[in-house]
């Protein structure tokens, strides 16, 4: 299920005025933060260009394509944003498809912590995925 484009561009908006209860009302009607991929700005990266971290949050409650979680990702490192990044690296759900560089650059204590205790091997070198 995705947003229709109305909706995708109202949660949009809300995201760049950090409007955090009318934000969650929207995506508690609609059950889904997920939208067909798009070049322009996604609420979740306007978000985390903005530096919302409760609306980064609220929006990670929420199922995201893969695609959208990158980008977001990415724009959180580019900001040096580390706490909204490592976040978003931690709504993934399974830390073992997390790069151990990645963690580490996010510089999430806890992560790397939880990381080490499922045994990663910070020793080899992360895998490339096409």
């Amino acid at each position: 299920m995705y947003l229709d484009a109305i909706s995708r561009e109202k949660l949009r908006k809300l995201c760049k005025f950090g409007r955090l209860f009318e934000a969650d009302r929207l995506l508690q009607e609609k059950g889904t933060a997920r939208f067909r991929k798009t070049h322009k700005w996604t609420p979740l990266f306007v978000a985390v260009d903005r530096g919302f971290h409760s609306l980064v949050e609220v929006l990670l409650r929420y199922e995201h394509e893969p695609w959208d979680l990158e980008k977001a990702y990415s724009g959180a490192l580019r900001r040096r944003r580390n706490d909204l990044a490592a976040m978003i690296l931690k709504s993934l759900g399974w830390t073992r498809e997390i790069d151990p560089v990645e963690a580490i650059c996010a510089g999430d204590v806890e992560l790397v912590k939880s990381m080490i205790l499922e045994g990663t091997n910070f020793t080899k070198a992360p895998i490339i995925r096409n």
